[in-house]
């Protein structure tokens, strides 16, 4: 695993340079969310009067590979200098969704100076096939149902509340589920238990899903 707190702030130092930014730079701060579809995002509060405070926030299993860290912290970067080069107008807007940062031409005329010092295709709009992440090691709760024409339904939680055990303690009184535990990635883009969360994701007959839904399905019941 990548050291964050030795590699992070140097790889932000370059950018910043190259980019041609003054100031501090912004905060890099690592996340271990379960089941985020990001990798790298970038946030704002305040405005050009009162000052902007910015951070990038990274997701650990990015830390796996350096060159994949150095990736998302430079398409980070590109919208970090999106952000502090626009007008307060814009800045105003995009409090309210409106022009929000995304991979527009503002982006890309800071990704493209990036480019053309890294090689063509470095900063992407989204990860690409070179990217190295970390497996998952995190235990994770899963709520396991067996339908009664045999296929699966699931739900998870990244850890247990009140309300997430009522919502486990519900389903299990019925006697229609079972609770496991795995770190497995197969499940993390399923349904997540919650408040005001209904439903459940299906597994597909024959998949990789299922047959992990099934071996803990029977684990919890021997």
């Amino acid at each position: 695993m990548v050291d964050a707190q030795a590699e992070i702030p140097p790889l932000v130092d370059e950018y910043m340079a190259l980019l041609g930014l003054q100031g501090e730079g912004p905060v890099v701060e690592v996340k271990d969310n379960l089941g985020s579809p990001w990798l790298g995002r970038t946030t704002f509060k305040g405005n050009h009067k009162t000052g902007i405070r910015i951070w990038i926030e990274v997701q650990a299993r990015a830390l796996s590979d350096k060159a994949t860290l150095e990736k998302i912290i430079a398409h980070e970067m590109a919208h970090y200098a999106e952000i502090i080069s626009i007008s307060e107008r814009d800045l105003a807007l995009m409090r309210y969704g409106i022009g929000k940062a995304e991979h527009g031409e503002r982006f890309w005329r800071f990704a493209n100076v990036i480019n053309e010092a890294k090689g063509r295709g470095f900063v992407t709009k989204t990860s690409d096939e070179s990217y190295e992440l970390a497996e998952n090691v995190r235990p994770y709760f899963v709520l396991i149902e067996n339908l009664p024409d045999g296929r699966f339904t699931w739900k998870w939680a990244a850890k247990r509340t009140p309300a997430i055990d009522g919502i486990i303690s519900r389903a299990i009184a019925r006697g229609e589920s079972v609770l496991a535990e795995t770190t497995s990635d197969l499940l993390l883009s399923g349904a997540k238990m919650g408040k005001g969360k209904i439903g459940a994701s299906v597994a597909k007959p024959g998949s990789d899903k299922e047959e992990l839904l099934r071996e803990l399905f029977e684990k919890a019941n021997t």
